[in-house]
């Protein structure tokens, strides 16, 4: 009874591990935030081909 009981507790607890690191994967593609903002970025961008 108990070791029928722990195997099915292991699969849950691995399948519930796979599907929550597959909705955190699955957030962190979808919110892309822009932390710098557009001006810092231009201020801070190198100048190509000056001498």
């Amino acid at each position: 009874m108990i070791p029928l009981l722990l195997n099915f507790l292991t699969v849950f607890f691995i399948i519930a591990g796979l599907v929550l690191l597959w909705m955190n994967l699955r957030a962190s593609r979808r919110n892309r935030i822009n932390i710098t903002q557009q001006k810092h970025r231009e201020q801070t961008k190198p100048d190509q081909f000056q001498n």
